[in-house]
């Protein structure tokens, strides 16, 4: 097939309005578009395949690219072919990529506090790479560089063009030529060489997008690197810091390592990447330097590369003995970098600080605070980039402050690990403040229990706080568990929320988290509460015995919400939209809730897709008071009354959707209400498939009754 470039002003599938060709390549091109169904602005790849086993599998890919959802990925939110070729509706990022900044201005990221921004931009990344790569089967992007990088309006890093052109071109074509997709200067050898890709590949693409954003120039690449190797020269890559300074010689050695040549000798995946690259930040400082004491400071050890079982390439000749014959300039290494003293705190043992804050106040920055077990009265300010690690078990170890916040974060970047952090109110009536406050940078919060005595567990609150709390409890919280606030972000992965008096998260003024795999459950109020516009990621959570609704979204806010499982709200919804609420509610698994499995009320406008509602004690989906939704792909069965029930003014659109199975009816339209349901399964129902009472309108398509 070959391809046409469609004019300005096309309609495709009597929605998508085509505003302007972005980009152009060999296997299609990319448009601006407007949904005129949805009114939102989409990006339109269009994608020409001419075997039909490369339109089966796009067809495949196309719904594992939709159903992916990582803050860090643009969303795939529809795909269709017609005679124009195959294509993927997906988010639109405003905006000039970081490839076009870099011909613009090469030394754009090179000054100390953009090298800090693209660390964060780095960690964020390899979080997406993370999941990508742990999907199944996995998704390897294999094209990673500037020019696929956007940043967003709230300088948030996009990953762009992932997924399925490249695994659809890295096939074989019609005149039996290999035609792979990458782009030389940031590919690794493997690639070149065609011996196969994983995700040891995108390691090395993003340590060499990363070395070009941090000094300006891009990374000598694979291919000559390799000749140079093999004909016995000394590999031309130079290290990052000599190149730029303002680089830590520990991240340097941090993407020495992804770009090793050999594949065996990068980190086997992002997740160790990731962890190096934190540490890395954590404990060092600029090549050169030397802290006041005059001491050096510490390069914590990158962890070892293990070798992956899976998706592994054959072995290349640059494996097993590949030369150190590197320039003679000096590399950074592990073992060469001395360390800087670890403080002990302990109230038992003689020699050692008696309190935390006593600790920190002669503390280098970056130093680690080794704390032993006992109860520290006090509240620990963190005021320098530090290391606070418990040595033994966190209900051992315990900070307890009176009245106040037990720890306050002042500073861009820290961890704490392994600790109980408690605040106990001075009167019965002072509750007004958070056991941990966050007012700024980047605190990694790890295996903590916080017993909050005030108002709220852990606040997040700020547009330069974005934590990541990982594997904390926070339990029976006098008002909410965890707050985001003003425009605060962050990652909350793994952490269990109990019996909070308030909302288990609460998500206010223009707030965007990423909550992952967390339990949010047996409150008085809400699991997770979204408010005043805000947005963020909730995913993978399990919700459940709230005592209103496992999911409040509502006052303009639009988060995504996938893969959750949310029941047992006995006097609630599953997923409550209220008050112009919008949303992505994608593969979600809600059942057992008192009032409806997801109520759309107050003119709200979610899209509910490939979700199960299941169960319920009244109704599946209750859309009430002039609102709407989208529903694709869903399955809604076996309530006790009704499927949907469409009320007060009302129109939503089902489509493709199974609603059997309820003791009375599948769809409900009274009170002048409308509403499109078209291709949907309403068979098996106790009295009926609908009932439309006067005044009220459907327009019915193709369903099965």
């Amino acid at each position: 097939m070959k391809q046409r470039v469609l004019p300005v002003g096309t309609v495709l599938q009597e929605r998508y309005l085509i505003e302007q060709l972005i980009a152009r390549g060999g296997m299609g091109a990319v448009y601006r578009a407007v949904d005129q169904r949805l009114g939102n602005v989409v990006a339109l790849k269009q994608i020409v395949l001419e075997q039909p086993r490369m339109q089966k599998a796009f067809e495949r890919e196309a719904r594992l690219l939709a159903s992916l959802r990582h803050p860090a990925l643009p969303t795939v939110s529809d795909y269709f072919g017609d005679a124009e070729g195959r294509f993927l509706v997906m988010q639109h990022i405003d905006g000039e990529d970081l490839g076009a900044l870099l011909d613009r201005q090469p030394d754009a990221f090179t000054t100390p506090d953009r090298v800090q921004q693209v660390l964060d931009w780095a960690d964020r990344l390899l979080d997406a790479l993370e999941y990508l790569h742990h999907r199944a089967p996995p998704v390897i992007h294999r094209d990673i560089k500037p020019q696929n990088l956007k940043i967003t309006s709230r300088g948030e890093i996009i990953l762009l063009d992932f997924g399925l052109a490249k695994s659809l071109v890295n096939t074989n074509t019609s005149s039996g030529q290999s035609v792979r997709a990458y782009t030389t200067d940031y590919a690794p050898f493997e690639q070149i060489q065609g011996t196969g890709t994983d995700a040891r590949s995108d390691v090395y693409s993003l340590g060499a997008t990363l070395y070009h954003l941090l000094t300006g120039e891009p990374p000598a690449n694979s291919l000559s690197r390799a000749v140079s190797i093999l004909g016995g020269k000394p590999d031309p890559l130079i290290p990052a810091h000599q190149l730029n300074p303002a680089i830590p010689a520990a991240v340097a050695a941090v993407l020495d390592t992804a770009l090793a040549n050999g594949i065996t000798r990068r980190f086997s995946g992002a997740s160790l990447m990731r962890a190096a690259l934190r540490s890395a930040r954590m404990t060092s400082q600029p090549t050169g330097n030397l802290n006041s004491s005059g001491m050096a400071t510490i390069v914590a050890a990158p962890p070892a590369p293990t070798q992956p079982t899976d998706l592994a390439p054959q072995t290349d000749p640059l494996e097993a003995d590949e030369p150190d014959l590197h320039h003679s300039m000096v590399r950074p290494s592990i073992t060469e970098i001395p360390v800087l003293a670890v403080l002990i705190v302990s109230q038992h043992d003689e020699g050692f600080y008696q309190t935390i804050g006593a600790a920190i106040k002669n503390a280098q920055p970056n130093s680690r605070i080794v704390i032993r077990p006992g109860v520290y009265t006090e509240q620990v300010v963190l005021d320098k980039p530090l290391e606070l690690l418990g040595d033994g078990l966190p209900d051992d170890i315990v900070i307890e402050a009176q009245g106040s916040s037990s720890l306050l974060m002042k500073t861009d970047y820290a961890v704490v690990r392994g600790l109980t952090l408690r605040s106990v109110a001075a009167t019965p009536k002072q509750t007004q403040f958070a056991v941990v406050q966050i007012g700024q940078g980047r605190l990694i919060l790890e295996r903590c229990a916080i017993v909050a005595g005030g108002a709220v567990g852990i606040a997040i609150q700020g547009e330069v706080a974005n934590p990541l709390i990982w594997r904390c409890q926070i339990h029976s919280a006098r008002g909410e568990g965890i707050r985001v606030s003003e425009q605060g972000r962050g990652v909350i992965e793994e952490c269990d929320i109990q019996g909070s008096a308030g909302a288990g998260i609460a998500i206010r003024s223009r707030g965007a988290p990423t909550v992952r795999r967390c339990r949010m459950y047996a409150g008085a109020h809400h699991g997770i509460s979204i408010a005043e516009q805000s947005s963020g990621v909730i995913e993978a959570c399990d919700i459940f015995d709230n005592g209103r609704a496992g999911i409040e979204l509502k006052q303009g806010s639009n988060p995504l919400i996938r893969g959750c499982t949310i029941r047992d709200h006995a006097q609630g919804y599953g997923i409550l939209v209220a008050e112009h609420g919008a949303g992505f509610i994608d593969a979600c698994d809600i059942s057992n809730n008192g009032k409806a499995g997801i109520g759309i009320v107050q003119g709200s406008n979610p899209i509910v897709r490939a979700t199960h509602i299941h169960h319920e004690r009244q109704r599946g989906v209750l859309i009430a008071e002039h609102s709407f939704g989208f529903f694709e792909h869903c399955a809604i069965v076996s309530s006790e009354r009704v499927g949907v029930d469409i009320r007060q003014g009302s129109n939503p659109t089902l489509r493709h959707c199974k609603v059997q199975q309820h003791g009375i009816v599948a769809i409900w339209v009274h009170d002048q209400s409308m509403g499109r349901i078209e291709e949907c399964d309403l068979t098996g129902n106790a009295r009926s498939a609908w009932h439309i009472e006067e005044g009220s309108q459907v327009y019915r398509s193709r369903n099965r009754e």
